[in-house]
């Protein structure tokens, strides 16, 4: 059986206590469910964070961005002329933005990579106590991995194509 929030330990405790065979059911008391509890503020407020820390990265990559294509709008304008079309002007922008995606991704790959790993190697595999285990690395570090890969490169390339067609859009 399982709980699916701290008010419910008490319930699904009694529950198990009723089953033939079982001698006795100690789950913690009021202490678990404070700390269940604990957990899933913390968890929102995370969320919260998180929230608001992506928020400020995209803030600051699009402000990148549009520094970047208003440093080469002499570029931009002499490709114009010599007949280039918007897809041929927005192409070099993607492949850059999709380049430095994947440079800037390398950092949090490695801090994810080694950071986890000298976790397990340090605590053992447990966080705090023997109730938290963590999870192997293997697959899901790879998962993760390769996520935060698709996620610089995906973000970054689409960034600055919405920005060079809003800016070819604007400069007609």
């Amino acid at each position: 059986m399982k709980a699916a929030s701290g008010e419910y330990i008490q319930s699904v405790a009694e529950a198990i206590d009723q089953i033939d065979g079982i001698y006795e059911v100690n789950y913690g008391g009021e202490t678990t469910v404070s700390l269940v509890n604990s957990l899933s503020k913390i968890r929102y407020f995370g969320a919260i964070v998180a929230a608001a820390l992506s928020l400020l990265a995209i803030f600051l990559i699009q402000n990148t961005i549009k520094l970047t294509i208003y440093a080469r709008q002499d570029e931009i304008t002499i490709m114009r002329n010599v007949g280039a079309t918007n897809r041929f002007i927005r192409s070099p922008f993607v492949i850059e933005g999709a380049l430095i995606g994947a440079m800037g991704s390398i950092i949090p790959i490695a801090a994810s990579w080694y950071g986890y790993q000298a976790l397990i190697d340090v605590t053992g595999g447990y966080l705090f106590s023997k109730i938290f285990t963590l999870l192997p690395v293997n697959p899901w570090l790879y998962y993760l991995c390769g996520a935060l890969l698709i996620i610089g490169i995906f973000s970054r390339s689409h960034r600055f194509l919405f920005s060079v067609t809003k800016y070819l859009r604007l400069r007609r």
